[in-house]
């Protein structure tokens, strides 16, 4: 090679170098935001069920409560703590018609932000 056309090249490495780090290191960033948005989405998912299944759960007590099965009165009924989820009747009081046998049951459960809320219609 000649010795004068190694001379015009000089610095080019270190530039191709800094340019390879450069893009992996954008790599990296975006990979990193990938697995952290992830795992935000998997956990907030995991909390949205939990609500879900706990209200399910302080609903059905409530009409087991109303039945007056399981040793349990509709007037000594407090909506429980399930897991992590406070759950909470939106209505102060179970709307149950004696007449027809039918009743609706309004529920809220949440935890870390979030929540939810079921209705459940039923019969007797």
């Amino acid at each position: 090679m000649c010795p004068e056309r190694l001379q015009s090249q000089k610095g080019f490495g270190l530039m191709a170098a800094v340019f390879v780090i450069t893009v992996l290191a954008a790599f990296g960033v975006l990979i990193a935001r990938y697995v952290s948005t992830g795992t935000v989405a998997s956990a907030e998912d995991y909390v949205w069920a939990q609500s879900l299944y706990a209200a399910d759960s302080a609903a059905r007590l409530r009409m087991l409560a109303e039945d007056g099965g399981g040793g349990l009165t509709a007037s000594s009924f407090t909506p429980p703590q399930v897991g992590s989820c406070a759950t909470q009747e939106v209505a102060p009081t179970t709307q149950f018609n004696t007449a027809t046998g039918t009743g609706t049951v309004e529920v809220r459960a949440g935890a870390g932000g979030v929540s939810r809320t079921i209705v459940v219609n039923y019969r007797l």
